[in-house]
Order: C-alpha cells, then sequence, then structure tokens
C-alpha cells in the first residue's frame, strides 16, 4: 500500500495551481518563498512516495494552534516522528550547532543567515512536541531535518546532533533508512496523534468556511499593516497619475 498524505497546503487548488490572488496572499501571509517552497516540498514528496508504505503517514503543511507559519512536512510512523523542512535556496552555507551562516560574495566571509532554516526547524519540532504533550501523547524525540533541494547549493554541517541537515542527493538514502528503523511507540500512538492533527486542523478551519473555501483573510496585526500601506501606496499613485493625465490634457 503505498504513503498515506494528509494534504492541509493552504491556498492551492485541487489541481496543484496558485491562483494570482492566493499567490499574493500567500507571498503576504508567509513570505515571498512560500510559493518555491511549495514546489520544494514536491521534490520531496515524490521520492517518499515510491520508497515509503502505508506504515507512514505524511502530513503537509499543519498549522499548530496560535502559529503562523505551517509545520511543512510531519512524517509519523510507529518509529518515530521526523519534522522535515525543505527549502529551495542557492548558495553556499555552513551550519554550526544552531547556527546558520551565509557565504558574502562581498565580504568573501560568512555572516550569520537571516532567517536561521535550522533554529527555525528545530523550534518547529520542540512546538510540535509541547503540542503533543498538552494533549497527553508521549513519544520518542522527534527529529527534526532541514532538506535543500536546489542541486546548485553547497552546505558544510557540523557534528550537531539537534537537526539532521541533508542535500537532495541523500534523501533516497536517509528515506531506505527510515524503513528500517524498528518499532519505539506504544500501540495506537499513531492513531492518536493523527486523529488529533486532524481535529485541530478541522476546529481551525470552522470560521473560514462560514466565509467561504479559499480565501481566508486571518492575518495578523503586522500582516493588516503591511497590506494597508500597499492599498495607501497603490491609491496615492492612481490619484497622481489622474492628476499627471490631467496635467497633460490640459
Amino acid at each position: 500500500m503505498p504513503l498515506n498524505i494528509i494534504n492541509y497546503t493552504p491556498l492551492v487548488e485541487n489541481d496543484g495551481t496558485i491562483t494570482p490572488l492566493n499567490r499574493f496572499i500567500g507571498n503576504l501571509r508567509f513570505g515571498g518563498e512560500w510559493q518555491k517552497e511549495i514546489q520544494a516540498q514536491e521534490k520531496v514528496i515524490s521520492v517518499l512516495r515510491k520508497l515509503l508504505s502505508d506504515r507512514f503517514t505524511l502530513v503537509r503543511n499543519f498549522t499548530l494552534p496560535d502559529e503562523e507559519i505551517p509545520i511543512p512536512l510531519l512524517l509519523i510512523s510507529g518509529s518515530g516522528v521526523w519534522l522535515i523542512a525543505v527549502t529551495d535556496i542557492t548558495g553556499i552555507f555552513k551550519t554550526e550547532g544552531k547556527e546558520m551562516l551565509e557565504m558574502d560574495s562581498k565580504k568573501e566571509e560568512f555572516v550569520l543567515r537571516s532567517p536561521n532554516l535550522v533554529m527555525r526547524t528545530i523550534l518547529m519540532a520542540r512546538a510540535f512536541e509541547e503540542f503533543l504533550l498538552k494533549h497527553k501523547i508521549t513519544i520518542p524525540a522527534i527529529e527534526p531535518v532541514l532538506i535543500f533541494t536546489n542541486p546548485g547549493v553547497d552546505v558544510t554541517t557540523s557534528g550537531d546532533t539537534n537537526i539532521r541537515v541533508l542535500l537532495i542527493d541523500a534523501l533516497n538514502r536517509f528515506v531506505s533508512g527510515l524503513t528500517m528503523t524498528p518499532v519505539r511507540m506504544e500501540p495506537g500512538t499513531t492513531k492518536k496523534m493523527i486523529e488529533l492533527i486532524k481535529y485541530t486542523y478541522n476546529k481551525a478551519q470552522q470560521p473560514a468556511k462560514k466565509k467561504g473555501k479559499g480565501l481566508n483573510l486571518n492575518f495578523s496585526p503586522k500582516q493588516w499593516l503591511i497590506l494597508v500601506g500597499m492599498a495607501f501606496i497603490l491609491i496615492l499613485t492612481i490619484v497622481l497619475l489622474f492628476f499627471l493625465l490631467l496635467n497633460l490634457n490640459g
């Protein structure tokens, strides 16, 4: 039987396309790299589909309560839970512990990168663990995994057991190793976990369903401020163009 996939990716149509309006909303809510990250996830998912059976469940883009950024990929089985973040960025990087460094071509030296994808992935794993503990679900430690899908990227990693950093060409070997991992969870734990995820998602979607499918304008105050600012600039531009045309015609 094939890998089980639960897809909670927001703003994406059933055929995988993203409308211009949803692209704008996605960039506003999740950042300018949002669409590239969705495409990068597809590369990883294609490998998982080929190598994993229905022993595993993949939850895609689940958002924890009171959080804004979805968890990209959660891989769940009786053997453990892997929180997988995916990025398509390119460049020369180095990870040292929980720090992520990027080569600055002008300075010709490594500088701290922002956002720090290593730390963000680790914090997501911790937040999901706390979410499970709050609901009295105890599991072995979640392993955070950061995958670089761009073949042109160069990443040097230091020995840090807090996170696993992979290039796309090492993904097959990593996934194959997961299939040989022994069962470590109590019977029924994975089922409880997946039911909790589904319940949490459905509960969060109830207000959105009343407003209509697809368009969820649940922005943070900061995002609303940005949106209002952009609207003000647009209106001001239209007014200036109007007066410019009047002067030209006059």
